[in-house]
């Protein structure tokens, strides 16, 4: 998986803020532009690129202890992963970004299994 983002400062990046008179600043849209059902289906993808890898175990294991388990396992994995993304992207570090997003991962995983998922 490749980092996408930029290896320049936080400060090159920042654009001017546009004055309350000057109405034409846009945003700059990632991609190419579509209407509502493209959106519609690139919000499915993405929606189901993140949940099939933690619901695959659920479907595919016959063992009704370990299933729950090994998906918990992966999504701790993506949130480790996602954070350390984040973090590279953002610039405060990718371990410790990956660490800070599986503790909190860790804390509700906890929770659900003490009350009683």
């Amino acid at each position: 998986m490749s980092m996408v983002c930029s290896t320049r400062p936080l400060g090159n990046r920042i654009q001017h803020e546009p004055s309350a008179g000057d109405r034409t600043a846009t945003v700059p849209e990632m991609g190419e532009k579509r209407g509502g059902a493209g959106k519609a289906a690139e919000h499915r993808e993405v929606t189901s690129r993140f949940t099939l890898p933690a619901a695959l175990p659920l479907a595919v294991l016959s063992d009704g202890t370990v299933a729950p388990r090994v998906s918990q396992g992966i999504g701790l994995t993506m949130l480790f992963l996602s954070g350390s993304a984040l973090g590279h992207c953002a610039g405060f570090g990718a371990w410790r970004s990956g660490f800070a997003m599986l503790a909190v991962g860790v804390a509700l995983v906890s929770l659900v299994v003490a009350l009683g998922g």
